[in-house]
């Protein structure tokens, strides 16, 4: 998951008025607890949505577990409930009440495990944070089903598809020597998106030369191999808005537009000449050389993961491999000498699906 939090947004302009007074009164004669929070509201404030928050209790439970729930709940800042005992028909649900924007009724139940559903989720009593988060997301987004699918990057499948589909068109121009914030710069006017960083992280990017040709490589896979060898991703955000691309300092569990991406079968699918033969005999040639070879013969573009290499002091073109004369496939070719170099090969796509050979070390990084 990512380091910062996608629920935030859209809440800035959504601010709860909280009571200054809490009533928490126990109801014998409906076999419960109500807790409600009144409090006073700003002359002519624009209409907040509310949650009708019912909770029934499994009666197998200790009689101390409402109270118990109804604490830490309140704790967590969840300001109108009712707890009950639960009935052998309760079944976690949503109810949309109309309104503009609407109100919810919640069924939640706490089952004699003391965990606490509703649809799609399930809390313990440790995790009212979290279901104050479910609830303020209910507000916001609406009912878990009605929402648009989410994302690995945290944005909804509409919004990752348009992404895609703009970052998929294809570096026109040679990307090989030039500076490296030229590149940047020119690719970024190639989006229909913005792209935002502020000064001291564009100021990172440098104006040392490219040393990859990335031209035919589609523009996502681009954007993000440049930032990526100066130790920055390219980082999906979207609110009702707009749907913005951020230039970040990378960070483990980042959610960021990757490297490519990898296939959905077989590796050799992406690309049927890797399972072509060939014979081979090769004798202290540096790895560099091989990889060139093979990229000519197949088709097969290649990008030397910097980062990677630069952390465990790796250097492919000082790396020589040796392979007896044999007759072998290009993909066991790859795979055998990458490996003597203390390397390894990953076939991905870029955005327009064009393969290619992501080099990186043997050892994985924490983040790649």
């Amino acid at each position: 998951m990512p380091s910062w939090s996608h629920a935030d947004f859209g809440k800035l302009t959504r601010r709860l008025v909280r009571g200054a007074t809490a009533v928490l009164a126990a109801c014998t004669l409906c076999g419960g607890i109500d807790c409600s929070v009144f409090g006073l509201r700003p002359a002519l404030a624009q209409r907040q949505p509310q949650v009708q928050l019912e909770i029934a209790v499994d009666p197998r439970l200790p009689p101390t577990t409402q109270q118990e729930w109804m604490r830490r709940l309140a704790a967590a800042g969840i300001e109108r409930m009712r707890l009950r005992t639960g009935l052998p028909d309760d079944r976690p649900e949503i109810r949309s009440l109309g309104g503009d924007p609407p109100d919810y009724a919640v069924r939640a139940v706490i089952d004699s495990a003391n965990e606490l559903s509703v649809p799609g989720a399930k809390f313990r009593p440790t995790e009212a944070e979290r279901f104050k988060k479910w609830l303020d997301e209910l507000l916001e987004k609406g009912p878990p089903d009605s929402r648009p699918r989410q994302t690995p990057l945290g944005i909804d499948i509409i919004r990752f598809q348009m992404l895609h589909q703009d970052l998929a068109r294809p570096v026109t121009f040679s990307t090989s020597n030039r500076p490296r914030s030229e590149v940047f710069s020119a690719l970024v006017k190639m989006t229909k998106f913005a792209v935002i960083a502020d000064p001291v992280v564009e100021n990172k990017i440098g104006d040392d030369p490219v040393t990859a040709e990335l031209q035919g490589f589609a523009l996502g896979t681009a954007m993000a191999y440049l930032l990526r060898s100066k130790g920055l991703a390219l980082v999906p955000r979207a609110d009702a808005a707009a749907t913005t691309l951020v230039v970040l300092p990378a960070r483990k569990g980042m959610a960021a537009w990757p490297v490519g991406w990898p296939p959905e079968g077989p590796e050799t699918e992406s690309q049927p000449k890797l399972l072509e033969f060939l014979t081979v005999d090769i004798s202290n040639s540096p790895i560099t050389e091989v990889v060139q070879a093979i990229s000519r013969r197949i088709d097969l573009p290649y990008l030397w993961d910097d980062v990677a290499l630069a952390r465990f002091g790796l250097r492919p073109e000082e790396s020589l491999v040796n392979v007896p004369q044999t007759k072998t496939t290009h993909y066991r070719l790859l795979k055998q000498t990458l490996f003597q170099a203390k390397l390894r090969g990953e076939i991905r796509l870029d955005e327009a699906g064009r393969a290619f050979l992501w080099i990186t070390s043997r050892t994985p990084l924490e983040t790649n």
